[in-house]
Parts: C-alpha cells; structure tokens; sequence
C-alpha cells in the first residue's frame, strides 16, 4: 500500500509529530525544550535498551502468524510495519510501529511500548500518542479509525481501546497548544508531580535550572 507520507520531503522542522504531543501530555515542558529550546534529552542505558527490544518485538511480530502472541478476536487480513505518515492539513508527521487490516476493512493503528503500563491500564500520554497517528492515517486513507492497540513489550501485555471523537478533539486541541507555545516562545508550566517525586525525564537538569 502506498502512503502519501512516501513522498521524500524534509517536514521534520516544520511539523510536528506524535512524540511531540505524547510528551506535551506527559510535560508540557518537555515538548518545550525540544521544539523551542532545540535541545536533546539525556538519554540513560535504559531508554537505549528499550529501542532494541522494540526492534526485536517488530521483527519477530512479522514472523507471527497471531497478533502480540494475544486473543484480540480480530480477523486479520494483513500487517503492515513502519509505516511513515504524513498529512498537510494537521501539519503533522510521524511513524506507526504497526497496521493491522481486517478481513471487514477496518484499520487498527498498533503501538510497541519498551516499558510497563500503568499498573494494567494505559498511561495517557501513550493514549493521546496512538490518537495522533489514527489522526495521521485518517488524513491519509480516508478511514475512520475507531479502536487502536497499545502492547507493553516487558508484561506481554496488549491493550485495546475505543478511539472516540471526544478524544480526537483533545487531541487535535493539544496539536493546537503547542503550535501556539511554538509561536510564543512562552515557557509553559511543569509537570505538578515533578516538585513532589523524580520522574524519569531527559530534561530534569534543565527545568532544574529555570
């Protein structure tokens, strides 16, 4: 299947992508020092370890005759991996881990995750993440995505949830608060939960310093 996303143009500067809206949800900050500020994260043994397991899981997932070694009661018609979307009315570009295609021609957006859940349940960053990219193949199929898939590499675990209007909007709204915080320059506010626990963050010396 051809993607528009195909096209080989240079948008990274201009556009943003689901990591970027996966980490204003999770620090407004965050997305603030690497979009504004230009700055890279510190990057421990951890986070490298988990980009080789994610590549492993893909791997072995094109293998799989099943999905995620899981009884997702899904009638799958193919699996497609990768895959680089891009949509000039969201001004938005990113990657899908994986696509699942049902015989009934439903589209189901898969994301790999190198970390466990929260304690069973979604964190909601990664939520609002997978809804940015069922935007970006909405914009580039021509589909409705409905439902999308989270999997937890480290528990084996593998998530579905209901991809809504409502939850479309937030997202589009948080698309919106940081092309806004772009054009400002304005320094948002930090994660509450930062002043009262360490939370993992690549930037925690650099908001340390402000």
């Amino acid at each position: 299947m051809k993607y528009r996303s195909s096209e080989s143009t240079d948008i990274s500067e201009k556009y943003l992508a689901p990591t970027d809206v996966k980490q204003y949800v999770f620090c407004p900050r965050v997305t603030y020092f690497t979009r504004v500020m230009r700055l890279k994260p510190v990057m421990g043994s951890q986070q490298e370890a988990g980009k080789k397991t994610h590549k492993k899981l893909t791997d072995l997932e094109k293998r799989r005759q099943s999905v995620l070694k899981s009884d997702l009661n899904l009638d799958i018609r193919n699996k497609e991996f990768e895959i680089s979307l891009k949509c000039h009315e969201l001004e938005m570009h990113g990657r899908l881990d994986m696509l699942l295609e049902t015989k009934d021609g439903e589209f189901i957006p898969v994301e790999f995750k190198s970390m466990i859940s929260r304690k069973g349940q979604l964190h909601v960053d990664h939520k609002y993440q997978l809804v940015t990219l069922s935007l970006l193949l909405e914009c580039n199929l021509g589909c409705i995505v409905r439902r999308g898939i989270i999997h937890y590499i480290p528990e084996e675990l593998t998530i579905q949830f209901p991809i809504s209007h409502s939850i479309k909007r937030r997202t589009k709204f948080v698309m919106k608060s940081i092309q806004n915080m772009i054009l400002s320059g304005n320094i948002p506010d930090g994660r509450r939960e930062c002043s009262m626990q360490k939370v993992g963050c690549g930037f925690a010396d650099y908001c340390r310093d402000l």
